[in-house]
């Protein structure tokens, strides 16, 4: 019998039993309840575009979303993205509830309050601000001009200032050079410590600034309530490899609708990458992380995102591609990582490598990596597990991907290490490794564990070039195997690519 339809017929078979139960609870990890006006969610200013995205840990995806409560004219679509496009400033903080149901029809609830004032914002102006030396005071109506004008300075002394603590900044149109404080002792490291700046960096709705990384790297010491959205960060020029470093332990952190691009250098071991989580000491990890709709490419040696210890980290919707190295890589003690519905093109090696290791006892694991397209283009392509090949940790989940890479792989299965299951994926490449996933160093054969996966060769035509399911032979496994929940162009749902 032809290997293909044998495949075929046996998929037949097992789909009558395919169950989607969820392997973490669902949770709606931001926003969370109970913050205050330093977090986004929680703040808008009069007139300007109020938009944020709900961030989900676990669960069973896709999602349904709704809005409960809300001011008038605010909406959320099928992402959960909220839009409100007209603040209407108020002595009284808005109230607003959101539920989320799962597809298995388990809901969730949180509640959250906004308040809509003009104080506590600061406004950028790169084309058409003034500098604090021409009289700019960071207003909407006389913005400042450069980031040197909000970091207070460019000496040593200026790290410690704290004037704007707790702001947010609007960034208007243009290009921005770093020209605060850079530290040449530290491989010219621009740093935004202790709170004491603005940490909340929001792009002017409907523009696009960019911030040029002249030979520059951004550390923020404090990351709770960090978050970013809208920018153009370009690294092309930056010798020491590095975008944005952030501490893991750092909570409610987003980083969204961005561009990152051009790591052309670096330091070899260096953790060279657009968004770097750094390690911080055993038992201060933050939480609720959510890195959605950003693209990440062009670098010659590193990373697009890599982690250590940062726990309850979404990785959503984001699109990464010409990345020499590791688009996404969960380095040391990294755990209940979500990477969901993302797309990979043309990334010469992995496109998701779990590293997962045993550091002073600090297990990871506890990552589910799901509706992903992977896409070879030139080479590589490939999703590993255990890259490290450690004996001890927690589960890791990939299912519902569509890969089409050089190699899956699962490295050295141990009996304390896992399970690694793979499930419901479409695997297509020409190894000869059984369920298409090389088993490395195989310890004990019951910690990987493979079940309905659609597979075949590149020339079997399972999927199209684009990665969406051949419908005369393949039709009836879309929305059950590999990452399309339906019929095209949804692949992955809505994915903004920021071009």
């Amino acid at each position: 019998m032809n290997v293909l339809k044998y495949i075929l017929i046996t998929f037949v078979i097992l789909k009558l039993n395919i169950c989607f139960a969820s392997n973490y609870d669902l949770e709606i990890a931001q926003p969370q309840p109970n913050l205050d006006t330093k977090n986004r969610f929680y703040k808008a200013y009069p007139g300007l575009e109020y938009n944020v995205r709900v961030a989900i840990n676990g669960g069973e995806f896709p999602f349904l979303y709704s809005l409960v409560e809300a001011p008038s004219g605010m909406e959320i679509d099928a992402k959960g993205v909220i839009t409100w496009s007209n603040p209407v400033e108020s002595q009284s903080p808005y109230n607003v509830t959101l539920t989320v149901t799962d597809a298995s029809s388990i809901s969730k609830t949180v509640s959250w309050t906004i308040s809509v004032s003009q104080s506590g914002f600061r406004f950028i102006d790169a084309i058409n601000g003034k500098t604090v030396s021409q009289g700019g005071t960071g207003s909407i109506d006389n913005p400042w001009k450069t980031i040197k004008d909000w970091y207070e300075g460019d000496d040593v002394g200026s790290i410690a200032r704290n004037s704007y603590a707790g702001e947010f900044l609007y960034w208007r149109e243009g290009t921005y050079l770093i020209d605060g404080f850079i530290d040449p002792d530290n491989a010219n490291r621009f740093l935004n410590r202790d709170g004491n700046k603005p940490n909340v960096w929001l792009a002017y709705p409907g523009e696009k600034p960019i911030i040029d990384f002249n030979d520059a790297y951004i550390n923020i010491w404090e990351t709770t309530n960090l978050y970013i959205d809208g920018f153009e960060f370009a690294l092309n020029g930056n010798q020491r490899g590095l975008g944005l470093v952030l501490p893991s332990s750092g909570s409610h952190v987003t980083i969204r609708r961005s561009k990152f691009h051009g790591i052309t250098t670096g330091y070899v071991g260096g953790n060279n990458s657009h968004v770097f989580i750094t390690r911080t000491s055993p038992g201060t990890q933050g939480g609720y992380w959510a890195i959605q709709d950003n693209e990440f490419y062009d670098v010659n040696q590193g990373y697009g995102v890599l982690g250590y210890s940062a726990e309850q980290v979404l990785i959503e919707n984001n699109y990464l591609h010409d990345i020499d190295g590791h688009a996404i890589g969960p380095k040391e003690g990294t755990a209940m990582w979500f990477i969901r519905n993302n797309k990979f093109f043309n990334n010469p090696l992995d496109a998701i490598g779990i590293q997962y290791s045993d550091t002073g006892g600090i297990l990871s694991g506890h990552i589910e990596v799901s509706y992903n397209l992977v896409l070879q283009g030139a080479g590589g392509g490939w999703v590993r597990v255990n890259s490290n090949q450690t004996a001890s940790g927690h589960p890791v989940y990939v299912f519902r991907n569509t890969i089409l890479g050089e190699l899956v792989q699962a490295a050295r299965p141990t009996a304390s290490n896992g399970p690694f299951h793979f499930y419901n994926n479409v695997i297509v490449n020409d190894s000869t490794h059984a369920d298409k996933i090389q088993q490395l160093n195989v310890e004990d054969v019951s910690k990987v564990v493979v079940t309905d996966g659609l597979t075949g060769g590149y020339s079997d035509s399972v999927v199209d070039s684009d990665g969406f399911l051949e419908p005369t032979n393949f039709g009836d496994y879309i929305g059950t195997h590999g990452h399309q929940v339906g019929a095209r162009p949804s692949a992955p749902i809505d994915l903004i690519q920021n071009e």
